[in-house]
């Protein structure tokens, strides 16, 4: 049936496409949430040690070192601070880099004052791609300092599980969707089949009127529409069956007619016929 296979596959691709968008749309959701957390818990992260890293270089007895001297120490404090993913600069100079990574501070320094931010506050920027690995940067331009001395400073967060958590969920969501489809698009053929299939009755019944046979009725199986067609061929069968009953027995009439007319006619001709054979073959004197 056209009808069944225009239904079917236009629901099938109807419901493939929803859960297509439904899909992609929890991806990119659960994406975005994850990173604006990170970004949320990063870049307080990076303030507190900031602000610890801060006061610890704030001590009197740092003052009474050399300047090489107090740079180990700062920068000793830094890595007990930041861990292994930090970089410290001094006056625009790197001082440590606790990172198998070049980062570039006047860009950093650019897409900070693009953002509008101070140069106290932590600026978080990214998601950066190196290699297989996605990277947020939290950028402070004034991390404090003592003196002339100005520092900042730029720690990376590794967020690549936030984009293997999303692929996980596509292919999982994925793989269930197809598998529900499946299940569904089963239960869906049943059912369109189940409902059309009275229109298939009414094919046939339509094609047995066509070929004489004007008793034949179909089975009325729903109070539906469909159910509501059926009773109404059924009916429209039963007014062909009856005028074909009354075109039968006018023609039978008819026929009755005629012999009888025949009947009527066949005794004067008869006796006409007679008479003129009589006539051919009699000689009057």
């Amino acid at each position: 049936m056209k009808l069944f296979r225009k239904l079917y596959l236009r629901v099938l691709l109807g419901m493939l496409a929803l859960a297509a968008g439904v899909l992609s749309f929890s991806a990119w959701e659960v994406k975005r949430q994850g990173l604006l957390e990170a970004r949320r818990y990063g870049t307080a992260q990076a303030e507190q040690n900031a602000r610890q890293m801060r006061e610890k270089t704030a001590e009197e007895t740092i003052d009474v070192l050399e300047e090489s001297v107090r740079d180990i120490v700062i920068s000793s404090k830094f890595g007990e601070q930041f861990g292994s993913m930090g970089v410290l600069w001094k006056d625009g100079k790197e001082l440590r880099n606790l990172t198998p990574y070049v980062l570039d501070r006047e860009l950093l320094e650019d897409m900070r004052k693009k953002a509008g931010r101070s140069e106290g506050e932590v600026f978080a920027g990214g998601p950066f791609t190196v290699g297989e690995k996605r990277l947020l940067v939290f950028y402070q331009a004034e991390a404090g300092g003592r003196g002339a001395d100005s520092y900042s400073f730029a720690v990376l967060r590794d967020v690549t599980e936030i984009y293997g958590r999303t692929k996980r969920l596509i292919l999982y969501g994925g793989c269930f969707a197809c598998l529900l489809l499946c299940v569904i698009g089963c239960l869906l053929f049943r059912l369109l089949y189940r409902l059309l299939k009275p229109l298939g009755e009414l094919k046939s019944g339509a094609a047995d009127i066509a070929a004489g046979e004007y008793g034949s009725r179909v089975p009325v199986r729903g109070r539906d529409e469909i159910g509501d067609v059926t009773e109404s061929f059924n009916r429209m069968a039963e007014e062909v069956e009856r005028h074909m009953g009354i075109l039968r027995e006018v023609k039978e009439k008819q026929k009755q007619l005629l012999g009888s007319l025949a009947h009527e006619m066949k005794t004067p001709l008869t006796a006409v016929i007679g008479n003129a054979d009589l006539l051919l073959t009699v000689k009057l004197q």
